[in-house]
Parts: structure tokens; sequence; C-alpha cells
């Protein structure tokens, strides 16, 4: 409160944060006027806030985070990516449950015509 709307834009922005100025309305009352250094110690990467203004002076702000959806999703290459690494670990184990069930029937008919060692 009581910074220049410039620096506090700067300082925001520089946090990452989106800012918007609108005319102060004393109508607001004080109990809404919070301290605008601590604002900057809290605000993150894409919180939305609004300073309100008088004669380019800052005397009220509010900050808005943002949605759940809002947040930013992993690249469409990241996805796809993990989701080839998925088919090729899925394509492995599919090859491996195969070897599995073509050399059982095998080892069941040496068991029946009593070829068997005791390590199988």
């Amino acid at each position: 409160m009581g910074q220049p709307v410039e620096r506090a834009t700067d300082v925001l922005t520089d946090r990452g944060a989106s800012v918007t100025t609108e005319p102060f309305l004393p109508s607001i009352g004080l109990s809404a006027i919070r301290d605008l250094p601590g604002l900057v110690r809290t605000v993150q990467t894409g919180d939305q806030v609004t300073l309100y203004a008088q004669e380019g002076t800052v005397q009220w702000f509010t900050v808005d985070k943002p949605a759940p959806s809002a947040v930013a999703a992993p690249a469409a290459t990241d996805v796809d990516e993990r989701v080839a690494a998925l088919e090729r670990e899925l394509a492995d184990m599919r090859t491996q449950l195969q070897a599995l069930t073509t050399a059982r029937p095998a080892r069941a008919a040496k068991k029946a015509t009593g070829r068997t060692t005791k390590a199988e």
C-alpha cells in the first residue's frame, strides 16, 4: 500500500503474477486495505493480482489463485513419451508371457513321458 503502481506491477510480474489495475473506490472501506510488502512475499506464479490505485499509488489489492484446471498440464510430448515407454514395456511383458506359455506345454509333455530331470 502506498507504492507507485508501476513499481508494484514490476515486482509482482517478476514473481510470475498477472497484474491488472483498477481505480480505487474509497467505499471499499479501511478493513479491506492490506500491506503490499506482505503481498509480495506470498504471491505465487499464476496468481491474478488486482491493484486498486488512486493518483498512481496502490491503495488496495486482491489476489486470486488460479483454478485447479488452470494449472499447466504436462506437455503433450512428455505424455507421448510416457505412453510410448509403457507400450514398449507392455510388448516386452507379452513376449515374456508368450515364452512362458509356450515352454509350459513342452515341460508338461516331458513329465508325461517320464523324461524329466530333478532340475525341472
